[in-house]
């Protein structure tokens, strides 16, 4: 008897360190990985930090010299006008990169609405027609008969800006971007598919992978966030986004979006 209670108390104890062993080793894994996600935050702080003191100092630095021009009672009135209208400009772009900045750090919910795509790309062309004439770049886009999705219309407005903006700024030279949408199946669902395709350079291969990343960019200015927005937008939609490109045949982004059930 004496024999059997032994050995219970012994396979309990046993039990017990098993058991303490786990926890151990549970929370060691938490404590690692908690490490591992403040790491990763105080990395990203870091990169944004940077990224905003690029995207501020150059706007700062006109600003400042257009001020101490005006400053200066001799300056001709013709110029006065043109520093005027730099310092306007600086502060509309600085204004462009706290947007940015906030949209990314301060993402709101998507709202829910059935969505015609096509209306929704209709008004992102007529509003960046301006931006285009000045980049020498047309776009062309013959809307087709889709089925409507769900989702946010200003978040989807937002996306489209944010991946037509990325080919006009490929292409400082001038250049064209295509737009078509269509009807595809996908999962044994009905999708909708958007293409929009430019005649730049095309991204590296070694580019292709990080395009999505925050604060990835290859161009002089920007903050690297606008394609890091686009696929947040996409993720909260339930969508795909993918990126086909060449270097030196131009660029294309296929973004997809399940139909709305209703439809």
């Amino acid at each position: 008897e004496y024999t059997e209670i032994a050995f219970y108390f012994a396979i309990g104890g046993f039990a017990g360190i098993l058991l303490d062993s786990e926890r151990s080793s549970r929370k060691k894994k938490e404590d690692a990985e908690r490490k591992l996600l403040q790491a990763e935050r105080l990395s990203l702080m870091g990169q944004m930090v940077a990224s905003i003191a690029h995207e501020i100092k150059n706007p700062l630095g006109s600003i400042k010299g257009a001020v101490q021009i005006l400053g200066d009672k001799s300056t001709p009135e013709h110029d006065r006008k043109e520093f005027t209208s730099i310092i306007e400009k600086e502060v509309d772009r600085l204004d462009n990169v706290v947007k940015e900045y906030l949209t990314f750090a301060r993402p709101t919910p998507p709202k829910s609405e059935i969505i015609d795509i096509n209306q929704i790309l209709l008004a992102v062309i007529k509003q960046m027609k301006f931006q285009g004439n000045e980049l020498n770049v047309a776009i062309a886009f013959e809307p087709e008969t889709i089925p409507r999705i769900k989702g946010d219309p200003d978040k989807l407005r937002e996306l489209f800006i944010n991946v037509i903006l990325n080919s006009m700024q490929a292409m400082p030279g001038g250049g064209r971007i295509d737009i078509n949408c269509c009807k595809t199946v996908q999962e044994s669902r009905p999708w909708v598919e958007i293409k929009i395709s430019d005649t730049g350079p095309g991204i590296a291969i070694e580019n292709l992978s990080r395009i999505f990343e925050p604060f990835f960019s290859t161009k002089a200015q920007g903050t690297g966030l606008g394609l890091a927005t686009a696929k947040a937008v996409v993720d909260d939609h339930n969508g795909k986004i993918r990126v086909e490109s060449d270097s030196g045949k131009g660029t294309k982004f296929v973004i997809s979006f399940p139909v709305s059930d209703s439809e």
